[in-house]
């Protein structure tokens, strides 16, 4: 696991290879800005932009040449693959290796009858669910078809090859650099971008098999003294694979083979977050490649800050101590392109319907919105992300519903800055997504064995509270709703003991009065999650009665009267009255808290 630590990292520019001076009986150190290599120095974003345009995989009817497609019965073929396809698959290979610094690679991709097999047999093998063995490298392994040819069998179980997917042609490339050696292995996307690779060859079609090769002129257009992914400078972070490690290619010709005593930090210049990297740590392999398992991400699976690599205790050739170091600078591939809005979601696990134990509309919102998600995303049409922060909700009054023990619903919108935006948002009206909260009409819905009866307690004793949903294995979480009406939620401690559905508050004192909620998360639940009724805890007198205008422990008629005074203004209540008083939560006293309380008192209503 990657330690974190905090720092905060004061930049300066620094040049190509700087002496770095010793300390007294210490050795110099050659530091190598990878920012100022030839490669990526000064690459921009429109630069970035046009060769990925130049290398874009295409979409065609047909990756085929007329008349000669793949079959994937007898008579079975591997099909002839159009040159132009297999040429636009080799230039969005060499977008990649252009990005990371690798050399080009120029020997023409052309048709493999082997692989075109193989392509074909793989498929087969995936979708025979009686006999088929899974992807696999080893496709002899797979029991050849009765009624396919020997020999079509023969070249395609032993197709020379190293890499394979699941992938078509359209992710032939980008679909083998999601892999991590630190789960199972990061030799597909190392095969295809180590800068000792100058010969590759696919077979295409619903699977996809490689032959990547080094040789002896591999080396020679390899000229900086390394190559990453993601690369120093500006980095489309659309180009970065979700689960890809970080990888460093070491000029063999400059660096001895790096070995276990090398370490790493990565830090997060937009929050001052750093990652150590450490045998120790287990988070770094070292060789002629470095992979350094991927810091956590900005707020989606996307990297979108800029982040400072160093690269401590690699020696050169000669005996040097040399330290790597640059920084990479996320984007937005799209930035630049203005487009509709395509999809709409919120970051994270969203549940889009909540059941809530609230009598009014009031009690819903406040117990409901710290449940809300904070960040708002958007896809365009481009394939731009746009992450919009939500700044405030909008609810409706409450609707009629349909639901069964749910006669009333609340909308829930999110409300954003549109100034913030982006200018490539062309149509930021569209950036609207609805969830609602279902009222339960009787107290305690959805909720097993619970009890929702007011708990009276004294100083320096304990409160138990017990509310758990009927399906089993939920999550919950609590939260208490203190006298000024403001949400907390509550964290397991010396404080307050959670187990599950069981909240156990200690040592209470008058502060600890309040109303007491659970949230109940059950993974079988696609799209909901359960909100409990409160149950109210009295410390000591400290929690003070809904209704009770005149603090005399009973809500009558006159607590009404008060109520309707006040909401005139023929008086004024203390602070504590008037939380009394607000029966609806409103933040006002009003004359519908003088109607409410009225109907309360004559047993209109049975609750606030």
């Amino acid at each position: 696991m990657i330690r974190k630590t905090i720092a905060f990292i004061c930049c300066a520019a620094v040049a190509l290879s700087t002496l770095c001076l010793p300390a007294a009986g210490e050795q110099a150190v050659t530091v190598i800005n990878g920012n100022e290599l030839e490669t990526f120095k000064g690459r921009t974003k429109e630069q970035l932009f046009a060769l990925w345009q130049a290398a874009e995989v295409k979409e065609y009817d047909s990756i085929y040449e007329t008349g000669k497609e793949a079959s994937f019965s007898a008579p079975y073929s591997g099909g002839v693959i159009k040159q132009e396809v297999l040429d636009n698959v080799q230039s969005n290979l060499n977008y990649y290796r252009a990005l990371t610094g690798s050399p080009q690679i120029t020997e023409r991709f052309v048709n493999q009858p082997e692989l075109q097999n193989a392509s074909v047999l793989q498929a087969i093998n995936l979708r025979d669910r009686e006999n088929g063995v899974g992807l696999t490298h080893t496709l002899w392994n797979y029991p050849k078809p009765d009624d396919m040819d020997e020999d079509f069998y023969d070249s395609a179980v032993h197709a020379d090859h190293n890499i394979i997917s699941t992938y078509g042609y359209h992710s032939s490339i980008s679909g083998f650099f999601s892999e991590s050696i630190f789960t199972y292995t990061a030799g597909h996307r190392t095969s295809l971008l180590s800068p000792y690779i100058d010969s590759v060859q696919m077979g295409l079609g619903d699977t996809t098999y490689g032959r990547c090769r080094s040789t002896d002129k591999a080396a020679e257009g390899f000229t900086e003294k390394f190559a990453a992914y993601p690369a120093p400078g500006y980095f489309p972070k659309q180009d970065f694979a979700y689960n890809s490690d970080w990888d460093i290619y070491l000029n063999a010709d400059y660096f001895k083979r790096a070995d276990d005593n090398v370490t790493a930090v990565i830090t997060d210049l937009d929050t001052g977050e750093a990652f150590d990297y450490s045998a120790e740590k287990n988070n770094i392999r070292t060789g002629s490649v470095i992979f350094l398992d991927a810091p956590e991400r900005d707020e989606t699976h996307y990297y979108s800050h800029s982040y400072k690599v160093e690269v401590f205790g690699l020696e050169s050739k000669s005996g040097e101590q040399v330290k790597i170091e640059y920084t990479v600078n996320f984007y937005d591939k799209f930035e630049s392109v203005v487009s509709p809005v395509e999809i709409v979601h919120f970051s994270g696990v969203v549940k889009s319907t909540v059941f809530m134990g609230a009598k009014t509309k009031d009690e819903a919102v406040r117990k409901v919105t710290p449940l809300l998600p904070s960040i708002l995303w958007t896809t365009l049409e481009s394939g731009s992300t746009v992450c919009t922060k939500i700044v405030g909700w909008e609810f409706s009054e409450p609707t009629n519903s349909y639901f069964p023990n749910a006669s009333k619903a609340i909308l829930c919108r999110p409300v954003i800055d549109k100034d913030s935006l982006p200018k490539n948002v062309a149509d930021p009206e569209n950036l609207t997504l609805t969830l609602e909260i279902l009222l339960a009409d009787e107290t305690g819905y959805g909720f097993n064995g619970s009890s929702f009866e007011p708990i009276s307690k004294s100083a320096g004793q304990s409160a138990e509270f017990n509310i758990s949903v009927a399906a089993g294995n939920a999550d919950y979480t609590w939260y208490k709703i203190s006298s000024d009406m403001s949400v907390t939620p509550l964290e397991n401690g010396e404080k307050y003991q959670i187990d599950g559905s069981k909240l156990v508050v200690n040592n209470l004192t008058k502060e600890d009065s309040g109303y007491y909620f659970a949230v109940a998360d059950n993974k079988n639940w696609a799209n909901f999650s359960r909100v409990s009724d409160s149950v109210s805890l009295d410390v000591d007198g400290g929690l003070l009665t809904l209704g009770d205008a005149d603090k005399n422990g009973i809500v009558n008629v006159t607590d009404a009267l008060l109520i309707l005074q006040c909401s005139v203004k023929k008086l004024s209540f203390d602070q504590s009255a008037q939380l009394s008083a607000d029966v609806n939560f409103d933040g006002e006293i009003t004359v519908t808290d003088a109607l409410l309380v009225l109907q309360f008192a004559v047993g209109k209503i049975k609750n606030f």
